[in-house]
């Protein structure tokens, strides 16, 4: 892209790293990284003709972890928490736009999504009182909890194989 002097990388972050949800540390600081990380890729290159941008995601109906998540535990969304669900579509055209556009940063959530994350931005202890309030702390404890049972499960899996 450099020796072209064109190119546009595009990233794909989570609200997740602005909120910090319970028991979600690596994946928060990742994706918190990750949108740092963009800004600083656009500053350094884009007067090179090589730009960045972030996509700033909100949960996606049917698809990523959040849905995987969903289906492996049995659990169910509530009408609100459906409301608050992207289509796999406007991230596809989150990416186009942001490349089109050169578009620095883009939320993709319906409603007050980038407003959500500007007040993010501007106080970011509310995330974690917006966990607490709304009782997620439980429910990212719960997910933790059956992740790390997964991963043992599988390490068991893993050292009956190698003895045979």
């Amino acid at each position: 892209m450099l020796q072209r002097k064109q190119g546009h990388i595009v990233n794909i972050s989570s609200i997740g790293g602005r909120v910090g949800f319970p028991h979600t540390e690596v994946y928060s600081a990742c994706k918190d990284g990750l949108i740092g990380f963009t800004r600083v890729l656009r500053a350094d290159y884009r007067t090179t003709g090589v730009s960045s941008s972030v996509l700033i995601l909100g949960p996606i109906g049917g698809a990523g972890t959040g849905a995987r998540t969903l289906e492996e535990m049995n659990l169910h969304m509530s009408a609100m928490s459906k409301a608050s669900l992207s289509s796999p579509e406007a991230v596809a055209s989150g990416v186009l736009k942001s490349i089109k556009h050169d578009k620095a940063e883009m939320v993709i959530m319906p409603g007050p999504g980038r407003l959500m994350k500007a007040l993010l931005d501007l106080f970011p202890g509310m995330g974690q009182m917006m966990n607490r309030m709304g009782g997620v702390t439980p429910l990212m404890k719960q997910i933790a909890d059956f992740r790390e049972q997964q991963r043992e499960q599988a390490d068991a899996r893993a050292h009956h194989l190698a003895k045979q």
